[in-house]
């Protein structure tokens, strides 16, 4: 990554990402956090006979800071050039077309040349170098400025206006959190009105306790931990659920605002981009896209995404490989923009357990996570038989996970198996069907 005048500044970046107890430091950004919250609010107050044209005149005038950006970052100049293009031929939406996507190979490949460094910028002094999840490979390096790295604590304000939800002066704010890690901590929030988060692990011992005690407003956990959530006897009645990271089905959705009395904001995102879209209230399986933060577009039925929300990294036309179109919507719900449907990134998948009942197969995403594996799929290919098959992070035929098949047998009879059967496999890569690995599949009607 290096500024106009070439000169390498990556090294000034830390290695990971900076974990810090006292979140003070986020202050400094309440100011820009109010801004972008009010921008996103404007631009949610359409006219009920607001047209597609209308709102992608307004996008457009987004453009400036992203046009900005393609001219400073030494990959994008390089690439646009070498096309024939300039980033002043990007002055409306449909232009977009005209240029080049960006994979994620290519992004963990260039990742010091996209970026934009502005050694004045306090975005850059506060930027971290964090680690992509890896869900759908091996994990790639991305540069956050200091603004991304809160950017989720605006999302949760506008979200909250959106579910018509009030929140109290200083929110209490839990991640419930499912990792093998089992990391807790706890901080202040000054870009969220001075609240407090904790991050309580269900890995830990008394984790229901230690919940209660919290009394959340706002409890942010993924499908994995409302799954256990659930399960439990007593359960906590935050103000707002959000949920990400993994499909949430309707039923699950509906079943967890039932317990806790909450509405339940699935939201769509990934460590690239920040939040791309937020699942409707009112209509399951409707995304409506975060304008003017992002444009989504559907190429060849894959979901590509520009990012207009400024940062030190431009994002011009990503392609997320995940599954959906895109289409200008009047919802019923007030929203007038893009929605996605069809949406399959996260897709679902039923096992059908011993007594022909239907089991989600996502209960058991918590056994692979933060696992050293570059992919891995789990197929069930006959009632009581699985194979587990394992892409090893590093090249070992067993890569350091023995255990996992007995591990994957005890969460199997949790669920109702008795005598479940699961076959290990090392093949040298995944099949993949569709523009995403698809963790879980079936293999037979049930």
């Amino acid at each position: 990554m290096s500024s106009g005048g070439g000169q390498d500044v990556i090294t000034t970046l830390g290695p990971g990402a900076d974990f810090r107890h006292d979140y003070d430091y986020l202050a400094g950004y309440k100011d820009r956090s109010d801004r972008e919250l009010e921008r996103l609010l404007r631009f949610r107050r359409h006219s009920e006979g607001a047209t597609r044209g209308a709102i992608e005149e307004r996008v457009a005038e987004h453009f400036d800071s992203l046009r900005r950006r393609l001219f400073e970052s030494p990959y994008y100049r390089r690439v646009l050039s070498s096309g024939g293009l300039s980033p002043r031929d990007l002055g409306r939406v449909s232009d977009l077309a005209a240029f080049p996507t960006l994979s994620r190979a290519i992004l963990g490949e260039h990742w010091r040349e996209i970026p934009v460094v502005d050694e004045e910028s306090r975005d850059y002094c506060d930027a971290a170098l964090v680690r992509s999840s890896g869900s759908t490979g091996a994990p790639i390096q991305i540069v956050r400025d200091g603004y991304d790295l809160v950017h989720m604590w605006t999302m949760v304000r506008y979200w909250a206006i959106v579910a018509e939800v009030d929140l109290p002066p200083a929110p209490v704010v839990v991640l419930l959190c499912d990792l093998p890690s089992g990391l807790e901590y706890q901080s202040r929030l000054p870009t969220l009105d001075g609240g407090m988060l904790y991050r309580i692990s269900t890995r830990q011992r008394c984790p229901q306790k230690r919940l209660a005690s919290a009394d959340p407003d706002i409890l942010f956990s993924d499908p994995s931990g409302l799954h256990w959530l659930l399960g439990q006897g007593d359960v906590p009645t935050p103000r707002m659920v959000l949920s990400s990271a993994q499909y949430l089905g309707p039923a699950m959705r509906d079943e967890t605002t039932r317990r806790l009395g909450s509405p339940v904001i699935n939201y769509y995102s990934s460590s690239e981009t920040g939040p791309i879209a937020w699942e409707c209230l009112g209509r399951p399986g409707h995304f409506h896209v975060l304008l003017p933060d992002v444009w989504v577009e559907s190429l060849m039925g894959e979901l590509v995404v520009t990012r207009l929300r400024p940062s030190l990294v431009p994002l011009l036309r990503y392609r997320m490989g995940d599954a959906g179109q895109v289409a200008f919507d009047e919802c019923d719900c007030g929203y007038r923009g893009l929605t996605i449907s069809g949406f399959s990134g996260r897709r679902a998948c039923e096992f059908v357990g011993p007594d022909g009942d239907r089991v989600d197969a996502w209960k058991l995403a918590r056994l692979f996570k933060h696992r050293a594996l570059d992919g891995f799929r789990l197929t069930q290919v006959d009632r009581c038989e699985f194979c587990l098959e394992l892409l090893s992070a590093d090249g070992g035929t067993d890569g350091g996970h023995r255990d996992i098949d007995q591990e994957l047998i005890a969460a199997l009879k949790r669920l109702g198996w008795r005598d479940p059967k699961v076959t290990v496999e090392y093949p040298r890569e995944l099949t993949v069907r569709g523009p995403k690995p698809q963790p879980f599949c079936r293999q037979f009607d049930g």
